[in-house]
């Protein structure tokens, strides 16, 4: 299974993402993101399941939470 990692601008966000995650039977996981890969600010986020990633950035953009993906190296 491939992951992928949405950053967003605080710890506080990235344990709400993960909660409505659970809400919705999906596995993920809290990271400290690397600041050299993510955009300034950006320094939390949600290590998820790559077939996920449209249901959480659905989830963001819902609750007007903003959001980085983390490119793949």
């Amino acid at each position: 299974m491939n992951t992928i990692t949405v950053t967003v601008g605080s710890v506080t966000y990235a344990i709400k993402a993960r909660k409505i995650l659970a809400r919705m039977g999906i596995k993920s996981k809290l990271v400290k993101a690397n600041n050299t890969e993510t955009a300034p600010g950006c320094t939390h986020g949600i290590e998820i399941s790559e077939e996920h990633l449209y249901t959480l950035i659905s989830a963001l953009k819902e609750r007007g939470i903003n959001y980085n993906v983390v490119p793949r190296k």
